[in-house]
């Protein structure tokens, strides 16, 4: 009888709200999530290193940790944690240290001591490092004022000057000034390689392409040959940054000299140079259509023998991004848009086949082993922040490495999302993730947001992220469309919207939204419309030209005065090839 009562007791404690229901997600919990980023793997695949990040809400601050654990997940420990942010953990070539950042300085960690040194006191600062094969060099970019060149001192006090004196502007007579909210000033990016066992720096070439608020292709820009004696870099040198699409890869030997540029023949753009382990070639990225940023990214390799440029992707039609080597130097492997994912394939040089190595999920960061048996990734879903997993090429047995964010997943209702694909315009079947509300229950009605993503070429992805959250936290249906001009769908799909954003794109909303209003669940007399830059603008076009449908829009940065853009752009965008005074605008 005793245990019959104690049964029961248990029974209804653990059936209670107080222990069963999870709590709705709020903008509060978004700060809650430690985000796992910058995976990197040691040279004998036996350790990785990677970074976690804590957001504090009411400080407005975050801070980033370095951790490092076994290939398996095990021993897993906070290896250099400070009151300031670590990031970009590198492995020195024998695997005893890790260098990394603070405040945009070079520091080492010994693992055996457990001990930290400051290696770097550059009044300009650091940034994205690269440590060269032989643990000898870190080549990195800077933003110098061209009349000090590397002249630390002065730098130093210019930067003081322009912080602290009585002028607080600057003159800009060219585009490419500002990123958001980030400034140029009168700053030039240089490329610098930085010698570990001298403390000597060396001023390698000019590139504006080098610069953060050149952010056409991504972060990868420069690489070390494998005996550590080039560099690898991506320039346009005279181009309008603001015009041309155009950037070439350069090699320069390691203590500098004249740079020679290997991709002049290609137009369009170049970058995200890898060097073969091996030596033999160069793999990079590519795009063949001048002046459109939009054109989907390939993968070429240039042989350093022949000078000889060769395309391996033509015939795969999705964009590709993280190219890396597999240590046999005949494996080349990288991920790529696909159906709102991001999954990771295998390019075989000899037999030109690729091959897709993981499910469609959404990869952001990736190490292989060098054995090539193992990759380890990081990944999210839209009901799963970024965690670090293991995928055996072979097997193709899947693990959890990491679990950070085990307790908040716990707690709070982190919504899934689900899958739904209309026939949009031309017959095309366009897809939508919906992400439900929490206590979602069918017989009820709920609000619906439908959100347009920017770009215009880009995708939506089942990843994490807190709009996701919030919105349905607070009691709404929300709708994430991937229409014409998104990626991952074929370039041709991508390419349809160039000249045509109020045509396809938007009849692919409009089809979205009468069949998103034909769920049970939909109140349709609470609908509205949201996005950011050309999703903005797609906002503001709904909610003008189909009140009857949308009762509020949001337009975050949306795209409308198209009197600041230059002709190319608003004919390939727009289809209209002069805007031009009143007529025109």
């Amino acid at each position: 009888m005793k245990h019959f009562i104690f049964s029961i007791i248990v029974i209804l404690t653990f059936s209670s709200p107080l222990f069963s229901q999870k709590k709705a997600f709020t903008i509060e919990d978004l700060y809650r999530v430690k985000y796992v980023g910058e995976l990197v793997l040691s040279h004998s695949g036996d350790e990785i290193a990677f970074t976690v990040t804590n957001y504090k809400m009411k400080e407005g601050k975050s801070n980033s940790d370095i951790y490092i654990m076994k290939k398996d997940g095990s021993d897993l420990r906070k290896a250099i944690a400070t009151d300031k942010n670590e990031t970009t953990p590198l492995w020195s070539n024998d695997d005893t240290r890790l260098y990394y950042l603070i405040d945009n300085q070079l520091y080492e960690y010994v693992l055996k001591s457990g001990k930290s040194e400051k290696l770097t006191n550059l009044s300009t600062g650091i940034s994205d490092p690269v440590l060269s094969p032989d643990g000898k060099l870190v080549a990195f970019t800077t933003d110098i004022f061209p009349e000090c060149g590397n002249d630390n001192a002065c730098n130093e006090k210019l930067l003081r000057s322009a912080k602290d004196g009585p002028i607080q502007a600057y003159v800009a007579d060219s585009l490419l000034f500002r990123h958001w909210t980030e400034y140029r000033g009168e700053k030039e990016t240089h490329l610098f390689v930085y010698n570990l066992e001298t403390g000597k720096y060396t001023d390698i070439a000019h590139s504006e392409l080098l610069s953060d608020q050149y952010k056409l292709g991504g972060s990868v820009k420069y690489a070390f040959s494998p005996d550590s004696k080039e560099l690898c870099y991506v320039n346009n040198p005279g181009a309008n940054l603001a015009l041309s699409t155009n950037s070439d890869l350069f090699i320069v030997p390691v203590q500098g000299g004249k740079p020679v540029d290997i991709t002049s023949s290609n137009k369009s753009w170049d970058g995200s140079p890898e060097y073969s382990p091996d030596g033999k070639y160069i793999a990079f990225r590519m795009q063949l259509t001048p002046e459109y940023e939009g054109d989907w990214y390939r993968v070429a390799v240039y042989d350093r023998e022949t000078n000889k440029i060769t395309n391996l992707t033509e015939n795969f039609d999705n964009d590709i991004s993280a190219v890396k080597w597999g240590d046999d130097s005949e494996t080349l492997y990288f991920t790529a848009a696909y159906h709102g994912t991001a999954p990771i394939y295998k390019l075989d040089m000899n037999s030109d086949s690729i091959k897709q190595i993981t499910d469609n999920i959404s990869v952001f960061g990736y190490e292989i082993s060098p054995d090539q048996n193992s990759i380890y990734y990081l990944s999210s879903s839209v009901g799963k922040p970024s965690e670090i997993y293991s995928i055996n090429t072979g097997t193709k047995i899947y693990r959890d490495l990491t679990l950070m964010n085990k307790k908040f997943l716990e707690e709070v209702d982190v919504r899934p999302a689900e899958q739904m694909w209309v026939e949009g315009a031309g017959r095309h079947k366009v897809q939508v993730f919906i992400v439900k509300p929490h206590n979602f229950d069918p017989g009820k009605k709920y609000p619906l947001i439908l959100n347009v993503h920017g770009g215009p070429q880009g995708q939506w992805m089942d990843s994490f992220r807190g709009d996701w959250q919030v919105y349905p936290g607070a009691g709404y249906v929300v709708a994430f469309p991937n229409p014409h001009g998104s990626t991952g769908f074929g370039s041709h799909y991508t390419e349809e919207i160039s000249g045509d954003w109020g045509g396809k794109v938007y009849e692919d909303l409009m089809k979205v939204t009468d069949s998103l209003e034909t769920l049970s669940y939909v109140d349709t007399s609470r609908v509205g419309a949201m996005g950011w830059s050309f999703g903005g603008y797609l906002a503001a076009l709904a909610v003008i030209d189909r009140p009857d449908v949308f009762h509020c829009a949001i337009a975050g940065a949306p795209v409308t005065d198209w009197m600041l853009y230059d002709t190319g752009y608003t004919e390939r965008y727009l289809g209209v090839p002069d805007i031009d005074g009143d007529e025109g605008y």
